[in-house]
């Protein structure tokens, strides 16, 4: 067996107010949401070949009752490679004021890094290779 792909689905309070974050602030494309109107329930967005899901905690609940006293984001972070241009991606999200969680800087692996926290409590790190 060999996994194809991995798109995580992130449980969220609301997701019309997600992927307008997402999509605004951070460059992302709705490929896909449920229903196609209204409130959604769930939704796909990718960014180059960064794909994520973002599903309602009523929905998800209703799909995995064992979520019912689960809290958003605890523990979870997302970790997403860059192949160029975070200097520029970072003054970006500043100058949209999205909440930068860990400033920009280069550790000794030659990794430059910074890190923000979304409109859910997720943590997403970005990093580039240098």
């Amino acid at each position: 067996m060999e996994m194809l792909s991995l798109a995580p689905n992130l449980m969220v309070e609301d997701v019309n107010h997600t992927i307008a974050f997402y999509t605004e602030k951070l460059g992302f494309t709705l490929l896909a949401q449920n229903p196609e109107e209204g409130y959604a329930e769930w939704a796909m967005l990718q960014c180059g070949q960064a794909v994520i899901m973002f599903q309602s905690r009523d929905s998800m609940v209703d799909e995995y009752p064992d979520l019912a006293h689960s809290s958003i984001a605890d523990g979870v972070n997302l970790f997403i490679k860059v192949d160029e241009d975070i200097d520029l991606y970072y003054d970006i999200l500043k100058e949209n004021e999205v909440d930068i969680a860990k400033e920009l800087n280069t550790d000794a692996g030659n990794l430059a890094e910074f890190a923000i926290t979304d409109v859910n409590g997720y943590l997403i790190i970005f990093a580039q290779q240098i």
